[in-house]
């Protein structure tokens, strides 16, 4: 009867703890950047699993004493992005998200100054299918950027960067995984900048995850057109 007992509340304990908030991960798709055009700006985007509110600090040391704002999810997915503003060009900068008690921290260069001649990046593609052969090479990208600072700039991709592009769980299993560290890592340190390939599909989720800078650029442009022939 003991025993029973004994396996029953181990039984309760294990399944309380599967279930808790505390330990659900709250992060679906860790930060990544988005150059918005503007070497003064740098676009943060991250998805949540569920509603919350986060907070977003940064600065050019891990104080994080420049500024810090909240964050409140836009759409219907739980989606979150702030425009980090009044960035000096070719500064390093650190940023940290905290969402309930979890903390997500990265880093980027700003791009670098108007009169700029010349610039090291990153550039390839077809991502898609195979995340474990994807790891590798994000990992090379990081070493060589740890080696050469002035690697950490941006990332040019040729698209094609899942499976089926309008499938939400290759979004999820491919190029946003969280089990794949290394490429975590390079979404959080390297702008990331992307044409559509035809694996995009419609493109409804490629622009989702990747063209909403886009589509406020193109709004804001759209207005001054508007104004101006007023």
């Amino acid at each position: 009867m003991k025993k029973n007992i004994s396996y029953s509340i181990l039984i309760l304990i294990t399944s309380l703890m599967v279930c808790s908030p505390t330990y659900a991960q709250v992060m679906r798709k860790a930060p990544y950047l988005i150059y918005p055009g503007d070497n003064t700006k740098m676009q943060v985007l991250w998805q949540l699993t569920s509603t919350a509110t986060s907070t977003i600090e940064w600065g050019t040391s891990t104080s994080y004493s420049t500024g810090n704002v909240q964050s409140f999810q836009y759409g219907s997915d739980h989606q979150h992005t702030y425009t980090i503003p009044d960035l000096i060009p070719a500064t390093k900068y650190y940023y940290r998200i905290t969402v309930n008690s979890d903390v997500y921290t990265g880093s980027f260069y700003s791009a670098p100054d108007d009169n700029a001649t010349a610039l090291k990046f990153f550039a390839y593609g077809d991502t898609r299918t195979n995340p474990q052969d994807h790891d590798p090479v994000a990992e090379e990208m990081i070493e060589t950027y740890v080696a050469d600072e002035e690697y950490q700039t941006i990332v040019i991709s040729m698209g094609d960067l899942v499976n089926d592009g309008d499938s939400e769980s290759d979004w999820d299993n491919q190029f946003f995984d969280p089990s794949y560290q290394n490429i975590q890592e390079m979404l959080t340190t390297l702008p990331y900048q992307s044409c559509m390939g035809n694996h995009e599909e419609s493109g409804i989720l490629f622009s989702k995850y990747f063209l909403i800078h886009l589509k406020r650029v193109a709004t804001g442009l759209l207005t001054t057109v508007l104004h101006t022939s007023l």
